[in-house]
């Protein structure tokens, strides 16, 4: 094989329950996850070397998709190399995940690109040591995840929700949506097992959907709190935070889909029509 492309999808957050800090310095989660159908689209050819362009600026020391390929190389003790180009269409600092999903691409693509041939736990390891998130992508669809997102409870049910994304003009770093949580709350444990049983069983319904980040994120930034009052009243079912923002998504049917992305767009933002899918990738071998 000598290249192969892949569209890597974005996801929200269903659920978001936030448990304190851990030893490791991470927040513990309970959290439903779904892949919605905006992407980045990334390609991958054989090279001697390990390069990346992309449509976008890259600070390649702390970009994911250079640290899955070298974690790659190192755990395979080769000098394998890749020509890596990266469209990039998800928003950064935005809560949907968009570099997680390109890290989980990385891994995919070179194990197949290098001939690794890797069982899907070994990618899983790899993933975990890169992000929280890597190894939903890994996985795909609707899934649980807990400790610090890394563990992952793949459901074989679909839901399937019509939406608006929207991306205000900043973003949110996660540890700073993190830290706000840690401001005004007083990290109180609640029992979440009802919940996540009612997840597996895809009980989910649009008055279960919460983001723990969400109230802490509004205080911060109250222009967000009344983009959602716009949203809600132009006819969307549901707004929500999408998991640290600053996206939030907007639930709603076909027929109000437009009358909210319209209700948006006056508002300046960069908006997405989307749904929800089953998968993280799309890939061509070809």
């Amino acid at each position: 094989m000598k290249s192969l492309s892949i569209k890597a999808y974005a996801k929200i957050n269903l659920f978001l329950k936030v448990h304190e800090k851990r030893a490791d310095g991470y927040h513990g989660v309970s959290t439903a996850l779904t892949n919605v159908d905006l992407a980045d689209e990334l390609k991958f050819s054989s090279s001697s070397q390990l390069t990346l362009a992309s449509n976008t600026q890259i600070l390649e020391q702390e970009n994911l998709i250079m640290k899955a390929a070298k974690l790659l190389q190192a755990e395979s003790k080769a000098s394998y190399g890749a020509a890596i180009t990266l469209k990039k269409n998800i928003p950064i600092e935005a809560g949907l995940g968009g570099g997680s999903s390109d890290a989980a691409a990385t891994i995919v693509a070179l194990n197949k690109l290098w001939g690794l041939n890797w069982p899907d736990e070994k990618l899983s390891e790899i993933g975990a040591r890169l992000g929280s998130d890597v190894n939903f992508f890994l996985h795909g669809g609707l899934a649980l995840a807990e400790g610090r997102g890394e563990k992952i409870l793949p459901i074989s049910e679909f839901l399937e929700l019509v939406l608006v994304i929207a991306k205000p003009d900043f973003g949110i770093k996660a540890s700073e949506a993190y830290s706000y949580w840690d401001e005004l709350t007083d990290n109180k444990e609640t029992d979440t097992s009802e919940l996540m049983a009612a997840a597996k069983e895809s009980k989910l319904s649009t008055d279960t959907l919460f983001n723990d980040l969400e109230a802490p994120v509004l205080t911060h930034y109250p222009k967000l709190k009344r983009l959602f009052e716009v949203g809600l009243a132009a006819g969307a079912k549901k707004v929500m935070l999408s998991g640290s923002g600053s996206a939030f998504f907007a639930i709603v049917d076909k027929e109000t889909q437009n009358n909210v992305y319209s209700a948006f767009k006056q508002e300046g933002l960069a908006l997405y029509r989307a749904k929800t899918i089953n998968r993280s990738f799309d890939i061509d071998e070809s």
